[in-house]
């Protein structure tokens, strides 16, 4: 029987009523919300918690159905354009990025990863640690200009080479967006020690009167001991309220968050030195906001939520949390939702990423063990789940990315601000205690849950385990008893989550 007869002879034709039914069947496999339609398309360059370097946090996301070329948020900064690299080199680029015609010139995993990167116009990261900002802080001063784009039809060989870009075409400062917070303690890598002065404060930025510019900690750096009268000829030169894009950087007083220097008075500094090339744009967010706030060039709301991540010597070290909204055009021509349970606005899908956090949960024996820290932290999770469970009951929450460092065999005073699988369940647990419109049965049904930040042991396990195999196992088993209804899964380096029935996205729900 030829393919085509045999498909045909397995599809029965359906009454309109049992169509209905099927369909109602389906749908209730799914947040309500979902109508089937992706909000958004990322992909993982690193998922994991360490120790290995070559699989940290870092995700590509753009919203579902807009163009790669169009524009791409970078969540976290640990994993980057090595690691897209190396996929690159064993996966074709089209199962990945899917539309992308890159030019003749880009014919490297390199140079096609460079090319990604180049429509990389923002971060956002949920805390300073280093797997979660390396590469982003190593490829400061290295992002690559924004490439020609290229025809519709891929280049032929016969074809001339790509123009360069002009020397006077400068790439925009890449902006990254977190708490105050986590982007003043990020900013200590940019102090010349670390790595070189490519950074400094938005000063347009909701919290940008607050942390002190990176600018003006340098420029105190710079002329400790002296030399009053160059800082007056910088001071003359400096002016106020004018950005130019590439324009050295400096401060015209102690108080002032950004100023530019006239590119064509650079001859008067005596020492190239002085200057600050700012290839970061570093921009605080509130977290005392009911809304998001619009990514530059990107139709993405982020809205941040403090968490804790253990403690320092010196205090409580900061997290977050954040919603990632999909916020289509006015004009979209998408129809109105059916559902009356959704709000006016519930077109608008989004996701929630948790970075590094600690939970309110101690196993049994271990309820003392950091008893305050653990108090605070369950009142700061609860008001992140609050949003998450209003997001869920008006149809908008798509998935929830949740950090779970350790199996549950480690004790609570060795998590080191991180949680475990029955930490985890628990914070669910939170969540489902807070929704409206729950199934009794399963309170959260559909709900896709993303596992992230697994650290891999370094010693072997005596049932041949990976930490990976070992952590979603005991997830699952929490979930076959507690029949919450979530969806668990674990994704890796490589995976591109967006079902599109493509081999590429081994078959992710729709996010």
């Amino acid at each position: 029987m030829p393919p085509s007869t045999r498909s045909k002879s397995r599809q029965p034709v359906l009454s309109p009523g049992k169509q209905q039914a099927r369909e109602r069947a389906r749908g209730s496999n799914n947040n309500k919300g979902d109508e089937h339609q992706p909000a958004f398309e990322i992909v993982v360059l690193g998922s994991g918690g360490g120790p290995l370097e070559t699989d940290c946090a870092g995700y590509l996301v753009k919203p579902y159905g807009s163009k790669w070329e169009d524009g791409v948020l970078g969540v976290e900064g640990g994993s980057g354009l090595g690691a897209l690299a190396t996929l690159l080199s064993a996966r074709k680029a089209k199962d990945l990025f899917p539309g992308v015609v890159f030019p003749r010139e880009f014919n490297t995993p390199l140079l096609k990863a460079s090319y990604i990167f180049s429509f990389l116009s923002s971060y956002v990261i949920t805390h300073s640690h280093m797997d979660h900002v390396l590469s982003l802080v190593m490829l400061t001063g290295s992002f690559p200009y924004l490439a020609p784009e290229p025809t519709s039809v891929p280049a032929q060989k016969s074809d001339p080479p790509l123009p360069s870009l002009p020397a006077s075409s400068p790439k925009p400062p890449t902006t990254v967006y977190g708490t105050k917070g986590t982007l003043k303690r990020f900013s200590m890598a940019y102090k010349g020690a670390l790595w070189p002065e490519l950074a400094d404060f938005d000063p347009n930025s909701q919290e940008a009167d607050d942390p002190e510019p990176i600018s003006d900690m340098l420029w105190d750096y710079a002329i400790e001991g002296g030399d009053r009268q160059k800082r007056r000829k910088l001071e003359e030169l400096a002016q106020p309220n004018k950005y130019v894009t590439g324009a050295p950087v400096l401060p015209t007083s102690r108080k002032s968050s950004y100023a530019a220097l006239d590119p064509a008075s650079e001859s008067a500094l005596s020492s190239p030195g002085d200057i600050i090339h700012p290839c970061l744009t570093l921009a605080p967010l509130a977290t005392t906001k009911s809304v998001g706030s619009m990514v530059q060039n990107l139709p993405l709301s982020i809205r941040p939520f403090p968490l804790l991540h253990g403690a320092t010597s010196q205090g409580e070290f900061e997290s977050s949390a954040f919603f990632v909204r999909h916020v289509p055009p006015a004009h979209s021509s998408a129809p109105p939702s059916q559902n009356p349970n959704r709000s006016p606005n519930s077109q608008e899908k989004e996701f929630l990423f948790f970075g590094d956090m600690e939970s309110a949960y101690r196993r049994p024996g271990e309820e003392t063990v950091d008893k305050d820290r653990a108090v605070e932290a369950g009142k700061m999770n609860r008001d992140v789940w609050t949003e998450a469970a209003k997001s869920w009951d008006e149809g908008r929450l798509s998935g929830v990315f949740l950090e779970c460092s350790y199996d549950s065999s480690r004790p609570a005073q060795s998590m080191y601000g991180h949680i475990s699988p029955p930490g985890l369940y628990y914070e669910l647990k939170t969540l489902a205690s807070l929704v409206q419109s729950k199934d009794e049965k399963e309170p959260l049904r559909g709900l896709k849950v993303f596992v992230t930040h697994i650290k891999e042991s370094l010693l072997p396990n005596a049932e041949g385990k990976t930490q990976r195999e070992i952590v979603m196992r005991e997830l699952r088993q929490l979930e076959e008893e507690g029949k919450l209804g979530v969806i668990l899964t674990d994704p890796k380096r490589g995976d591109r989550l967006v079902k599109t029935g493509a081999s590429a996205d081994r078959g992710y729900p729709v996010i």
